[in-house]
C-alpha cells in the first residue's frame, strides 16, 4: 500500500503490520545511535542493601539521605537502582 501523494484528509490509519515495521526501524536507528535507555529498575530495601553492600538496618536508619519511593500506602519503600548508584558515588567522595 503506497501512501505517498495522499492528502491528510484521505489518509487511512496504519495497519498493525505497517506500525510494527516502522517501530522496528525506529528501534534499529536508536540502537545504532546508542540512545535506547533501559527501563528503570525498582528494588526493595533488602535488594538495595545488597546493591550498596550494607545492612538493611543501615538502609532504614539513613532514609533521610537515601532516595526512595513509598508504595502501598507509604508502608513499602522502593529504590531506583540508578538513584542508589548516584547515592553510592556521592558517599564515596565524602
Amino acid at each position: 500500500m503506497e501512501r505517498t501523494g495522499t492528502s491528510t484528509a484521505a489518509r487511512q490509519p496504519l495497519t498493525r503490520r505497517e506500525a510494527r515495521m516502522i517501530a522496528e526501524e525506529v528501534v534499529k536507528l536508536l540502537e545504532a545511535k546508542g540512545t535506547r535507555n533501559p527501563p528503570e529498575e525498582y528494588i526493595d530495601a533488602k535488594q538495595a542493601a545488597e546493591f550498596l553492600g550494607c545492612s538493611v538496618s543501615y538502609i532504614y536508619h539513613n532514609m533521610d539521605k537515601i532516595p526512595y519511593t513509598s508504595v502501598g500506602g507509604g508502608r513499602r519503600k522502593m529504590f531506583l537502582k540508578s538513584k542508589l548508584a548516584q547515592y553510592a558515588n556521592r558517599t564515596e567522595r565524602m
